[in-house]
């Protein structure tokens, strides 16, 4: 049984902004769809030098200007989770779910952040139920119910240790 999709020599490695895993499209396109979650997303050539650095800052500063720009805030929470700064990942999410409570995807990454990169199993439960009570018919449905289990497992497993 395959955990995904597998790489072939040559394959170019890619890393999907939402689900977080690597994918391996079968040719080079503008925009591919991620094997493992199914969503599609721009392909954009890595910069040799960390590039982040500059994204935050120009997006820190438009926020600073506009506070209510909800794509804006959804883009620096991608950033802060790609670079690693889980908790700045989850306090932009979280400020996105204050403007945007029925945002579906919003409540996907932040489950996502809060399952595997915190211990808040609870808040990682709830975040995901709620996308899928808003998405119910969502390509990634089958991965959200595993990924609940598979927190529900850590949290009783966690409370009896």
């Amino acid at each position: 049984m395959s955990d995904g999709p597998t790489r072939k020599s040559g394959d170019q490695v890619l890393r999907c902004p939402y689900c977080n895993r690597l994918s391996y499209p079968t040719r080079p396109q503008p925009r591919v769809r991620c094997a493992w979650c199914g969503r599609g997303f721009n392909v954009e050539p890595l910069a040799e030098e960390p590039w982040y650095d500059q994204v935050l800052k120009d997006l820190i500063r438009v926020l600073a200007v506009k506070k209510d720009l909800h794509l804006a805030y959804h883009n620096l929470g991608l950033a802060y989770s790609e670079i690693g700064l889980f908790d700045s990942a989850i306090t932009v999410f979280e400020h996105e779910l204050g403007m945007s409570p029925e945002d579906a995807d919003t409540h996907y990454l932040l489950g996502m952040v809060y399952a595997t990169a915190t211990t808040n199993y609870p808040r990682g439960i709830e975040c995901l139920e709620t996308y899928l009570r808003l998405r119910p018919g969502a390509v990634e449905a089958v991965q959200v119910r595993a990924m609940i289990g598979r927190l529900r497992g850590l949290q009783e497993g966690g409370a009896n240790g």
